[in-house]
């Protein structure tokens, strides 16, 4: 199968962005499984470690803007429009996986062929679904026919559900009921084997608590600066890590402040190896976001840590954790409370949560993931063949000259050649078969697409 990769980026450094992440996870996490994926970016400087013989990367017009970013939620750019629509494409796709949720009423009427039935199915990635967050009504809508027209893989089920009331608001009863249908929930991927490397690291002497996050609103670092400064002041000895991907001076500040001296200092523009390695040798992590999707970087840390970390009794955490799972809290008090208790009694803590390590790889590892919605897009693959009986014995007739191995562009030559009527210039307004109908045709009849390069090239089985 190929498959369209149009994702949501607003980072200059895009590759840095966590959608463009995401995306490249998934392809890796794949392996060996017969797909090429079109992933489109804003240019081709791409790290070494990114590329791979199934990914064909194409620059387009993205608009990196972090400031107008959810206004490109509904855009899609010119390119996608000439090189994926089912009537004449450069390249032959069989479904879309995008995070521009907003767009996706559209690209079934722009890229779908309308004459034969076919619409793309598309996949959404829901990396963010704070509908609730958007102002109008309009903005709202637009979402809700996305989510309609699509497969939507949310990160937890609070997102799910804040979501599906939107949809309620705006469709009929049976299209609801048709979208929740189509919604799942699934997590992100987690690289199990890097995360099994700094595992049995030993421990620093003292006992250690850790923080690592960004520091913003949402990540809420100022409720673990009290907890700290409460334990520091209760005379316990302990180290205390902070740290932060960013170097955001103004929020550190604040933290700081609010931690009276509890908090020495704070290592900023941390890199995940030196992450990784801190938060291994620490006893236990804090976790105070206020709201989350699937927070990769917390799931690493109760994976790393086997379990011992502190949660936030809130909605996303109550829904993403197991019943099971012991140490949450509910405000600033019973925080310190849980901290303290750990603190005094680590090995029993210890004994509470082994078994976490074991749910997250059965759950999240990145095999796991890619093998689900590698199922999600095999059910949505259209396996019909649309090719007028005329026109398939032309086609015949081209096969038999080609034979066994052939690629996509000698196919097409060969067909406009023996063709008094199809070229690919006419077959977008006439009545014809398109390209990509042909491609599909091709591989009914028994040969099979080399999925490493860049068009098709078919062989027989």
């Amino acid at each position: 199968m190929r498959i369209l990769i149009l994702p949501l980026l607003g980072m200059g450094n895009y590759t840095r962005d966590s959608n463009f992440r995401v995306f490249t996870d998934i392809i890796k996490f794949m392996g060996d499984k017969p797909i090429h994926w079109y992933f489109v970016v804003p240019d081709l400087n791409i790290e070494e470690k990114y590329k791979r013989k199934n990914v064909t990367y194409i620059p387009v017009d993205m608009k990196l803007d972090l400031k107008n970013f959810y206004g490109q939620v509904g855009r899609i750019p010119d390119e996608v429009y000439n090189m994926f629509s089912r009537r004449n494409p450069k390249y032959p796709i069989d479904a879309i996986f995008t995070s521009r949720t907003s767009a996706c009423a559209t690209l079934p009427l722009v890229l779908g062929d309308k004459r034969l039935d076919t619409d793309i199915p598309i996949h959404i990635f829901e990396p963010l679904a704070r509908i609730n967050n958007y102002r109008g009504n309009d903005s709202r809508k637009a979402i809700v026919f996305g989510y309609a027209n699509g497969r939507t893989w949310f990160l937890n089920e609070d997102e799910k559900e804040k979501s599906m009331n939107e949809v309620a608001k705006y469709l009929s009863p049976s299209l609801y009921r048709e979208t929740r249908k189509r919604s799942y929930v699934q997590g992100l991927p987690i690289n199990i084997d890097r995360l099994d490397k700094v595992c049995n690291n030993k421990k620093y002497q003292k006992f250690t608590i850790f923080w690592g996050a960004r520091v913003s609103g949402e990540k809420n670092p100022q409720e673990m600066a009290i907890a700290i400064e409460k334990m520091r002041s209760s005379g316990r000895d302990f180290n205390f890590i902070m740290t932060t991907p960013h170097t955001t001076s103004m929020m550190v500040g604040r933290v700081l402040k609010k931690a009276k001296g509890a908090i020495e200092r704070v290592c900023q523009g941390c890199d995940i190896d030196i992450f990784f390695e801190k938060v291994s040798k620490s006893h236990m992590f804090i976790c105070t976001s206020k709201v989350e999707g699937f927070p990769t970087g917390f799931m690493e840390q109760l994976y790393i840590t086997n379990g011992m970390g502190i949660f936030p009794a809130r909605d996303w955490a109550i829904k993403l954790l197991p019943k099971e799972f012991p140490f949450m809290y509910k405000g600033e008090a019973e925080m310190h409370t849980l901290i303290r208790w750990i603190f005094n009694n680590y090995e029993e803590a210890l004994t509470k949560v082994g078994w976490v390590r074991g749910w997250i790889k059965e759950n999240y590892a990145g095999e796991v993931i890619a093998n689900k919605f590698y199922e999600k897009l095999n059910e949505t693959i259209e396996t019909k063949v649309a090719v007028y009986k005329g026109f398939s014995k032309l086609v015949d007739g081209v096969l038999v000259e080609l034979g066994t191995e052939f690629n996509w562009m000698g196919l097409m030559k060969c067909i406009e050649r023996v063709s008094n009527s199809w070229d690919t210039k006419t077959v977008a307004r006439l009545g014809l078969n398109t390209k990509y109908d042909i491609h599909k045709y091709i591989l009914s009849k028994g040969y099979v697409d080399d999925t490493n390069m860049e068009y098709p090239t078919y062989h027989k089985k």
